[in-house]
C-alpha cells in the first residue's frame, strides 16, 4: 500500500505539473504578456542635412540640423482603456540645432491611438485623433510591433498621409549585441493637403510669378527603417527620410516644407535595447521559462516513478509483449502498439472525411447551410469521451461485428498477406473498432481547423483560376491547398495528439487484452485503456512503477509526434521562403 501510496503521490505531482506549464502557456500568458496601460518613452533623434522653408522670412534654408523630440505616453484613466485595448499618445517636436536659428520649432505633431494590447494594431475608439482632429481612423501598427514579431509584411500606419503602408520585412541584424528584424515602410509621392499661395510668395515657393492666388499641393515621401525586437515587439530605433515639398499647378516641384535625414540617437538605441531585454526576458519567463520548468519537473516526477521498472527491466520493458501482474512481470510493447495502431487507423480514416467536411462548407454547401452545418461539426468536439465509448459499445459494436467485419473478412481478409489483418472472429470490439471511434472523435477537430484555414484563402485567387478554366478539383488541388498545407498539416496533429492520448473511449471497445495479434479483428490494448483499467488496483511496488513507465513512454511518443510535425511545417515554411 506504501508503494501505491506513493505512486498515486508521484503521478498526481506530475500530472499537477504538466498541466500546470500546458495552463500557463495557455491561460496565464495572454493574460499577463500584454501591452501595459501606463507606457512611457521618451525617444530622440539626430536631424541632418535639413532642408526646410522659413515662411517669416520667405526664404529657403538647407544644410540645417535639428533635434527631435519625442515622447509615448499610456492614459490608464481613459475611459477607452480596458484589458484588451490601451489608449497611448506620441507627440514629436522637431527644432533646429545650432546657427542662427537654434531652438527654432521647425516641426509638430501629435496623435493619440487606441491599441489592442496582445496584436499592437490600432482599434476604432472614440479617443484616437491626430493633431487633434477625430475625423481619420487609425488603422494597423503605430507605436510597437506584436509580441513575437514574425518575419512578414505588416500595415504601418503613417500620421503624415493618414493612412497605412506597407512594412516589407528586410532581414534581420545585430543592434548594441541584441538581435533585430529590419522592417522597410515605402512612401510613394502622396498629396497630403492643398494650399493657397498668395502672389507675392509665388515666386520663392513655386518657382514662377503669379498676379493671382495660386492653389499647390503639399507632396509628402518617405523611406523609413525601422528596427525590431522580435520577441517583445519593441521598436529600438529607426531612420528615415521624410520630403514634403510644394507642387505647382503645372507639376512643377516648388519649396521643400521639411526634408532631411532622422536617426534615432545613440542613447535612444541604447534605451530602445535596454528596454527591449527587459520586454523579451519577461515574456520569456511567463511563455517559455516557466511552462518548461513545470514540464521537465512534471517528467521528473514521471520518471523517478518509472526508474524500478526500467532497472528492473532494462531497455527489454519496451520491446517485451509479457504484461503478467500475478508474477510481477511487465513490457509496454503491446501498450504502445495498441496506441499507434488505433491512431494510425484513426488518422487513415478520419483525414479524408474532414478534408470532405471542410471542402463541402467552403466550396460546393449553399450559403443558408453552411453555418448550421458548420455548428453542427463544432459541437461534436464538446461531446464526452465517455458518451463515444458507450456508444461504440452499444451500438457500433454490435452493427460492426454483423455488417461490415464479415464483409471485410469475405473480401479483404480473403487475400495474401493483407488477408491477416482481417481474419479472426469477428466480435465488434478490437483494434479496428477503437481505431474508427478515435476516428469519429477527431474529425471535429480536423475538420474545424480545414474548414477556418480553407476560408482564409483570397477570392481573387480562386476566382483567378476559375477564370481561366480550372474545374472545382483543380482549383482545390492547384491553390487552396498550396495556399493552406501548413493550416492542414497542423490541424491534421492536432487531431493525432487527441487520438494518442485517449482514454475512456478506447477503454469500453478495444477490448482490453493483453495480447498481440496481427488480425485487426482482435481485442487489444492502448497505454491510455491499460492506465486507466489496472492503476487503481495496482498495488505491487514493480507494477505501479510499470504503469509510471507506460505514462512516460505516452508522453515521449506525444511529444516525438509534436516535434515532428513542428519541425515538418518549419521545413515547409522554409521551402516556401525560397520559391
Amino acid at each position: 500500500m506504501r508503494g501505491r501510496a506513493i505512486g498515486l503521490g508521484l503521478l498526481g505531482l506530475g500530472a499537477f505539473l504538466l498541466a500546470g506549464a500546458l495552463a500557463v502557456r495557455l491561460f496565464l500568458e495572454p493574460g499577463l504578456v500584454k501591452l501595459p496601460l501606463d507606457q512611457t518613452a521618451s525617444p530622440t533623434a539626430d536631424g541632418t542635412d535639413i532642408s526646410w522653408f522659413d515662411l517669416s522670412g520667405g526664404k529657403q534654408l538647407r544644410g540645417l540640423d535639428a533635434d527631435v523630440r519625442q515622447k509615448v505616453v499610456g492614459d490608464p484613466g481613459s475611459g477607452d482603456a480596458n484589458d484588451h485595448v490601451a489608449v497611448w499618445n506620441f507627440g514629436s517636436t522637431v527644432t533646429a540645432a545650432g546657427g542662427d536659428l537654434d531652438g527654432t520649432l521647425l516641426n509638430a505633431s501629435t496623435y493619440r491611438v487606441c491599441i489592442d494590447r496582445r496584436t499592437a494594431e490600432a482599434v476604432d475608439c472614440d479617443s484616437d485623433m491626430i493633431d487633434y482632429k477625430t475625423d481619420t481612423p487609425i488603422k494597423g501598427l503605430t507605436l510597437t510591433f506584436p509580441f513575437g514579431t514574425e518575419k512578414k509584411d505588416y500595415d504601418f500606419f503613417n500620421s503624415t498621409t493618414k493612412q497605412a503602408w506597407p512594412a516589407s520585412f528586410e532581414g534581420e541584424e545585430k543592434l548594441n549585441g541584441l538581435d533585430v528584424y529590419r522592417f522597410q515602410v515605402s512612401i510613394p509621392e502622396t498629396v497630403i493637403s492643398q494650399v493657397s499661395v498668395p502672389p507675392d510668395r509665388a515666386t520663392t515657393m513655386l518657382g514662377s510669378a503669379s498676379k493671382t492666388e495660386v492653389q499647390a499641393d503639399v507632396v509628402y515621401s518617405n523611406e523609413r527603417t525601422i528596427w525590431v525586437e522580435p520577441t517583445s515587439g519593441v521598436i529600438v530605433t529607426s531612420e528615415e527620410h521624410p520630403n514634403t515639398f510644394l507642387r505647382g499647378p503645372d507639376g512643377s516641384q516648388g519649396a521643400t516644407i521639411l526634408a532631411g535625414t532622422f536617426a534615432g540617437s545613440d542613447k535612444t538605441i541604447a534605451d530602445g535595447v535596454k528596454r527591449a531585454k527587459d520586454t523579451a526576458g519577461k515574456i520569456s519567463m511567463v511563455s517559455v521559462t516557466l511552462p518548461l520548468l513545470l514540464a521537465v519537473l512534471g517528467l521528473i516526477s514521471l520518471i523517478i516513478g518509472a526508474i524500478p521498472a526500467f532497472r528492473e527491466f532494462g531497455p527489454g520493458f519496451i520491446t517485451t509483449v509479457e504484461w503478467d501482474p500475478v508474477n510481477d512481470q511487465y513490457g509496454a510493447l503491446i501498450a504502445i502498439a495498441g496506441t499507434l495502431i488505433t491512431s494510425f487507423i484513426a488518422l487513415l480514416v478520419a483525414f479524408p472525411v474532414s478534408f470532405g467536411i471542410a471542402l463541402f462548407l467552403t466550396e460546393i454547401c449553399p450559403a443558408w447551410l453552411k453555418r448550421p452545418m458548420g455548428t453542427a461539426v463544432e459541437l461534436l468536439a464538446g461531446v464526452p469521451s465517455i458518451i463515444y465509448g458507450m456508444w461504440g459499445l452499444f451500438v457500433f459494436a454490435p452493427f460492426f461485428a454483423d455488417h461490415v467485419q464479415p464483409l471485410l473478412k469475405e473480401t479483404i481478409g480473403q487475400l495474401p498477406v493483407v488477408g491477416q489483418l482481417f481474419s479472426g472472429p469477428t466480435m465488434g470490439i478490437g483494434m479496428l473498432t477503437a481505431g474508427f471511434i478515435l476516428a469519429i472523435m477527431i474529425v471535429p477537430f480536423i475538420a474545424s481547423v480545414m474548414r477556418d484555414v480553407f476560408d482564409v484563402v483570397p477570392a481573387v485567387l480562386k476566382e483567378s483560376a476559375y477564370a481561366l478554366g480550372c474545374t472545382r478539383w483543380e482549383v482545390v488541388r492547384k491553390v487552396v491547398l498550396p495556399y493552406t498545407r501548413i493550416g492542414v498539416v497542423g490541424g491534421v496533429m492536432l487531431g493525432l495528439g487527441r487520438a494518442l492520448g485517449e482514454t475512456m473511449a478506447i477503454t469500453f471497445v478495444i477490448g482490453n487484452a493483453h495480447k498481440l495479434s496481427w488480425s485487426l479483428f482482435a481485442a487489444g490494448n492502448s497505454i491510455a485503456s491499460t492506465l486507466a483499467n489496472e492503476f487503481a488496483e495496482a498495488d505491487a511496488p514493480l507494477h505501479v512503477s510499470s504503469l509510471f513507465a507506460l505514462g512516460l513512454i505516452l508522453f515521449v511518443i506525444t511529444f516525438i509526434v509534436l516535434a515532428a510535425a513542428k519541425i515538418m511545417l518549419l521545413t515547409m515554411q522554409k521551402r516556401e521562403g525560397t520559391k
